[in-house]
């Protein structure tokens, strides 16, 4: 089962060489992601804590694929008090412009529409982490960090996000969306894109450290089973009242990973069982209420 797909943009350039212009485009990821290595290596907690008391009304979301990101931010953005944005930084191909961006987004010049005004953000999205960590320190912006500790169903619904993205060009489903049908999955391509995910949720957890202002995390597995403690606990932290939210998006990967993956024991065998072993039939038989991943 093929992973990543081929990117769309050799559309844009009909004039380009295809050969030429996926060089170019290969040079220019490989210098960013090798500028995003140099960066967050380089990234240090500050010396000395700030005063972070004036950090209400600014929040960013720091998360990576499949941990409920997209289903969170819908439902913040359904309370009135909350402008609640989805991922921006990718569109930015510029430390300096996703720069100017955040300067603008969490500057005073503006009077705010809402009392609170946030993003979503995967890690990799950031072209230089330790600018912008720097960046939300100045802004006193508040942190939620998503994680999820079942890396293993994490895996399956990245893939099987690939597989829904390659079908039908989303990577989410709403809740008039039937799920993909369920699909062989390579031990192979199951272990890369595992290897994968364990690096950046480490470094993930080192950039919030760093980051060191106001931080919630919230694990996916506690949204899965009690979602309206967890927005309790959300809406606090950023000082809103609590109101009825709603989100019109679903979980696309069934919490029994029998009903999606063809070959799910295949998967079981090629890992250790510790700590993996369980994590193929956690949470079976508890129902999956509307989550996006």
């Amino acid at each position: 089962m093929r992973y990543f797909a081929a990117g769309s943009e050799l559309k844009t350039y009909p004039s380009i060489r295809k050969g030429a212009l996926r060089r170019l485009l290969d040079t220019k990821r490989l210098r960013q992601a090798a500028y995003f290595r140099y960066s967050l290596a380089r990234l240090r907690p500050p010396t000395a804590r700030r005063n972070a008391t004036a950090a209400s009304g600014r929040y960013v979301m720091i998360f990576e694929g499949r941990s409920g990101s997209t289903h969170l931010t819908d439902l913040l953005g359904s309370h009135p008090d909350i402008t609640a944005l989805h991922e921006k930084l990718g569109a930015f191909d510029s430390r300096q412009a996703q720069a100017d961006w955040l300067h603008q987004l969490y500057g005073d010049s503006s009077e705010p529409k809402t009392r609170v005004i946030g993003f979503k953000t995967k890690l990799r999205a950031i072209l230089d982490p330790r600018a912008v960590a720097e960046t939300l320190r100045e802004r006193n912006v508040r942190v939620i960090h998503l994680d999820r500790r079942n890396v293993v169903k994490q895996v399956v619904s990245q893939i099987r996000a690939a597989q829904l993205h390659r079908e039908r060009g989303r990577w989410n489903i709403t809740d008039s969306d039937e799920a993909v049908a369920p699909a062989l999955i390579h031990p192979a391509e199951f272990k890369r894109v595992l290897r994968h995910r364990m690096r950046i949720n480490r470094q993930l957890g080192e950039f919030v450290a760093c980051v060191a202002q106001p931080t919630l995390k919230i694990e996916y597995e506690d949204l899965l089973a009690d979602e309206p403690a967890v927005l309790r606990r959300l809406l606090e932290f950023l000082e809103i009242e609590p109101q009825p939210l709603r989100s019109a998006y679903k979980k696309h990967t069934a919490d029994d990973l029998r009903s999606v993956v063809l070959n799910l024991e295949e998967l079981r065998d090629s890992l250790p069982q510790e700590p993996y072993g369980s994590m193929f039939d956690e949470g079976a038989a508890v129902p999956a209420p509307g989550l996006g991943t």
